[in-house]
């Protein structure tokens, strides 16, 4: 261990001393001018330079206390601040976002937590030092407002703390400076906090554009906005995936999710093919009571674009099957269309209407509650909106809002209905995936960007949303999740390895409180270690075995190194609420706080 001078140190957190030596040499001087005063011995002139020299004392002192007593303020907190909308404005930085006030945290800051430790500073603080955190972990540096870079977003974001820490307010934040900056926003909300969606909703209307903000609020239909999260797709064969792929399933790939598929597929290619808008009911619809109908339509459109007087010769095979116009109609296609006039997608519808009804509703058995719970009641409503004059909501979808650049705020209503607000998530991230599929593909590379911000990112986590998470980059899609803990995670994809491999790609880790230990290191595994220093002291005395020996005695200090991280773990579960701690793109830390915003 190296060892350093003593003179290099300074004990940074002891009693502010030069405050007492100020006052003393402050008393001098009012002494010296008051004796002078009231004697005429030593001469005035003498008096006045004792009093010009204590009151100088006085001063010098008085400003060496200065900036240790400014220290030692900001160890006890400055508690919750508020910021109102045109505040914030005021604020933004064009290509910055605020994120609070705060400084960038370095080994400086380290060494000055660590000495701030060994004090126990719970004994010495105020009580408010302590309330609901340590606030003296933001006190060690000087605060300001804190800009990080826009574009550091592109690289995907965590943001992590439990329940109360500020997770839904940092949304807040983030939130109403994208609308500030006229991007498209998209908030999927999974508990439905209303604060959010009011914030967001607010923000519009401050801008003067209140019909920007549309909500979807599966527990409040009444009022909610309609949207179809199977309006975006850049090949036909998408929304059966999308939707097969919400089957429970161990693997991803039994036979049960792959006839599932088939089926959603042939009901799709064969609405597609006349021209019909594709919506979760119809998917049901033809699911459950079979396909006649829609095949009686795709026969009937295929049979009229390839002949004129196709009525006149399906008749005898209308009268040969007697009423059964399905049957009819095969037959006509099989004896005299499909050999000049052959469609794959009808040969697939066909061999759907003809598969043995039993064993159909066995294939199909896992997929029926799944269509079920995204087109019951109030709900299927929602997702499959049809125009009517009678109902004045608003339909929408994602590529709509998207290109219009509008705040999209979706509530799950997950605590009411865990099994539904999941399915309803899942959907619209396969979506939004799409619409992330189209703009990378076929949109250019001048693209305005996305802000997708994702509560409880873990009940609602799929492939789609691993998916944006790894190439939503290139298509300005910034997406921000917020979890509690990482174990939630775990526990969605079943494995720790899982969970960090759909998480390899967030480059921003913002902390509030963490108290769960695998989350907190999770977050701290990726800092750096630094040095720093450590004070040691040493004692001795010794007596010999007789007193004409006498007494031996020492004393002496020393200065090591030792390495520790740059952040201890353990300091995240004692963050007060509303602060964080960050660590962004390129390696940079910083320790920041945030404020409420207020209408």
């Amino acid at each position: 261990m190296k060892f350093l001078h003593p003179e290099s140190y300074e004990i940074p957190f002891r009693p502010v001393f030069e405050v007492y030596q100020a006052a003393v040499w402050t008393g001098a001087a009012i002494f010296a001018v008051g004796y002078g005063m009231m004697s005429s011995f030593p001469p005035a002139g003498v008096t006045v330079v004792a009093a010009v020299a204590a009151g100088s004392m006085a001063v010098y002192r008085g400003l060496q206390a200065w900036p240790r007593l400014q220290e030692k303020k900001r160890l006890t907190g400055s508690g919750l601040e508020s910021i109102t909308l045109t505040d914030l404005k005021k604020k933004m930085k064009p290509g910055h976002t605020w994120v609070g006030k705060g400084f960038t945290w370095t080994s400086h800051e380290t060494q000055l937590l660590h000495d701030l430790i060994q004090t126990h500073p719970e004994k010495w603080l105020p009580k408010e030092a302590n309330e609901k955190g340590a606030h003296w972990i933001h006190g060690v540096g000087k605060e300001e407002d804190r800009y990080i870079p826009t574009s550091y977003f592109d690289g995907m974001t965590l943001i992590a703390g439990t329940t109360g820490a500020g997770k839904t307010r940092y949304f807040d934040l983030l939130v109403s400076q994208a609308i500030l900056r006229g991007e498209a926003v998209v908030i999927l909300d999974p508990k439905g906090d209303k604060d959010l969606r009011e914030k967001a909703r607010r923000t519009c209307i401050a801008m003067g554009y209140p019909d920007k903000f549309l909500a979807v609020l599966p527990s409040h239909p009444e009022i909610s906005a309609r949207i179809n999260p199977l309006a975006n797709f850049n090949r036909t064969t998408e929304p059966a995936g999308r939707v097969s792929s919400l089957i429970p399933s161990e693997t991803g790939s039994d036979p049960f999710t792959a006839f599932g598929w088939q089926v959603l597929n042939n009901i799709s290619q064969g609405l597609f093919f006349i021209g019909e808008t594709l919506t979760l009911k119809k998917l049901k619809k033809y699911a459950v009571g079979g396909v006649e109908d829609l095949l009686i339509k795709v026969l009937r459109k295929h049979f009229g674009e390839s002949m004129e007087n196709w009525e006149s010769m399906a008749s005898p095979y209308i009268k040969k099957h007697k009423g059964r116009e399905a049957e009819a109609l095969i037959d006509f296609y099989r004896k005299e269309i499909e050999t000049e006039h052959p469609i794959s997608e009808m040969e697939s519808l066909i061999a759907q209407h003809e598969h043995n009804r039993d064993h159909l509703s066995k294939m199909i058995a896992s997929l029926l509650p799944l269509l079920n719970q995204l087109t019951s009641g109030a709900i299927g409503e929602l997702l499959s909106p049809e125009v009517s004059p009678d109902d004045k909501r608003p339909i929408t979808d994602l590529g709509r809002a998207i290109a219009n650049k509008q705040v999209l705020y979706i509530g799950l209503d997950s605590l009411s209905d865990k099994l539904v607000g999941s399915a309803i998530g899942a959907v619209i991230l396969a979506d939004l995936a799409a619409v992330a599929g189209d703009r990378y593909n076929y949109q250019g590379d001048n693209l305005d960007p996305v802000n997708i911000f994702v509560d409880e990112a873990a009940e609602i986590v799929n492939d789609p949303l691993i998916q944006l998470l790894n190439k939503g980059r290139g298509a300005k899609m910034r997406v921000l999740l917020a979890t509690q803990t990482f174990a939630d995670f775990e526990a969605r994809f079943g494995s720790t390895a899982k969970a960090r491999q759909a998480l390899g790609n967030l480059n921003n880790m913002f902390s509030l409180r963490v108290l769960d230990e695998g989350t907190q290191q999770y977050i701290a595994e990726g800092l750096p270690e630094v040095y720093i220093r450590t004070f040691s002291a040493n004692y001795r005395h010794s007596v010999g075995d007789n007193p004409q020996e006498g007494m031996d005695a020492g004393y002496g200090e020393s200065l090591g190194r030792e390495t520790v991280p740059l952040f201890p773990r353990p300091m995240l579960g004692r963050l007060p609420d509303l602060h964080y701690v960050a660590r962004l793109t390129g390696g940079a830390f910083i320790k920041a706080r945030l404020p409420l915003i207020q209408d």
